[in-house]
């Protein structure tokens, strides 16, 4: 493998001298043409010497990466350093650059330039900005150059470090706000009304049960093993599936389908909690999906954060039997609500979308839909809604079925706000 490599200036030279040794073999102005060619090959070859010394130079280099924090909320950065050292003997001019190729991560500067004399060290910084989800970072090139930049060599550390990326929640941009003005959180209250805010009632012991709930001055009393029924079991239950297969991650990165419904997956988590719920919730990554069982409200939002900012878009598979998925979580949520985060290509074909449909109709509880699509200022997304909408009447198709919500975005949700509301109540 090559140590120096020419650039694309290289080659441009390398015609050059072709094209000049052919016409002056050719017998047109020999005497000028021929001379030229053999410049720029002398130029060439001292450029890729050049090239070379600074090689030996650069593999005196050492490089060390490390990425913090190492989870971060969107839209906060995260700080890439790269410590330089040379343990040379002699100056070096390196460009740093990282190249980890991600798509759904920006960073800034695209290059830094370093100047480090015999046993000189330093500290570069690069600043990170990235799309929910799991990146993988740290690949960093260092390079070195001829002055006229025809060779270059590069010394590569791959550190593979990773960053959790957690969505950020609509409640960041007053949401709150608006939930409050819809009343959604008195929905709860009135699932408490004349309840102790402690517990609801002395039960029965039953197999499987807590014994750290074990209520002993009620068992001396009875000669029964007594259990306190906590508030928490009797409030609403849901169970969210989300799904982010292939087909969510078409488009810019941080504005797809799938960047929309991991924020909109993690508010309607958070809103639920608010409420001291029972949360459990299903990943649907294309072909397998995860489940995780009820949980109580908090504790299943730092699990869903956990999913979440962990899930790398990258692996997502094409969507298959997401009306499965359905199904399996369906079991799980017994009566409880169930909402389904889905996006373009689970209505385009008429086939899944039956599926889909029976499975909804099978569900024992309330069911919402939420179809999230990209922001309407493109304009394509809101002309593609409106075809689905005219080809299957999923107003009337799903409307008996559960309601169905076309979210643009994941910034204009009153209307999803007065939905959940009305589906919450009791």
């Amino acid at each position: 493998m090559e140590r120096v490599k020419p650039t694309i200036k290289a080659y441009a030279v390398y015609s050059i001298i072709v094209l000049l040794a052919v016409a002056g073999f050719a017998g047109l102005a020999l005497d000028v043409l021929f001379p030229t060619a053999l410049v720029l090959a002398s130029i060439v070859a001292t450029s890729r010497g050049i090239a070379e010394r600074e090689y030996e130079r650069l593999s005196m280099v050492k490089l060390r990466v490390a990425i913090e924090p190492t989870t971060i909320q969107e839209g906060w950065p995260a700080t890439l350093t790269v410590r330089v050292e040379n343990e040379g003997s002699s100056s070096v001019m390196v460009v740093l650059r990282e190249s980890s190729n991600d798509q759904r991560a920006v960073v800034e500067p695209e290059e830094y330039l370093v100047e480090l004399g015999p046993g000189e060290e330093a500290l570069v910084e690069f600043r990170v900005r990235a799309a929910p989800g799991l990146h993988v970072l740290g690949r960093i090139e260092a390079l070195v150059s001829d002055p006229l930049g025809l060779f270059e060599a590069s010394l590569i550390v791959d550190e593979r470090l990773f960053l959790y990326v957690i969505p950020a929640t609509v409640e960041g941009r007053g949401f709150s706000a608006k939930l409050e003005r819809h009343g959604v959180e008195e929905v709860y209250s009135r699932l408490y009304r004349g309840v102790s805010l402690e517990f609801y009632e002395i039960r029965e012991y039953i197999p499987g049960d807590d014994p750290r709930r074990i209520v002993w001055s009620a068992t001396a009393r009875t000669g029964r093993l007594m259990v306190r029924e906590d508030l928490v079991e009797l409030s609403a239950k849901t169970h969210i599936v989300i799904d982010l297969s292939r087909e969510m991650w078409i488009g810019e990165p941080g504005n797809t389908p799938g960047d929309h419904a991991m924020r909109i997956a993690l508010t309607i988590a958070k809103l639920i909690a608010r409420g001291s719920s029972v949360i459990g919730f299903t990943v649907f990554d294309g072909e397998v999906w995860h489940i995780e069982p009820p949980q109580h409200g908090h504790r299943a939002v730092q699990r869903l954060t956990a999913w979440l900012s962990s899930y790398d878009p990258y692996a997502s598979r094409r969507r298959i039997g997401f009306y499965r998925a359905v199904r399996e979580s369906s079991a799980y949520a017994g009566p409880s609500l169930l909402v389904v985060v889905t996006g373009p290509g689970v209505f385009l074909e008429k086939y899944p979308l039956e599926r889909l449909a029976e499975e909804l109709a099978g569900h024992p509880g309330r069911k919402l839909v939420l179809f999230v699509a990209p922001e309407p200022r493109s304009g394509r997304a809101r002309k593609i809604i409106e075809a689905l909408q005219a080809e299957y009447k999923l107003s009337r198709a799903l409307g008996s079925i559960a309601p169905v919500v076309f979210v643009e975005g994941s910034s204009r949700l009153g209307v999803l706000t007065k939905t959940i509301m009305s589906n919450l109540a009791p």
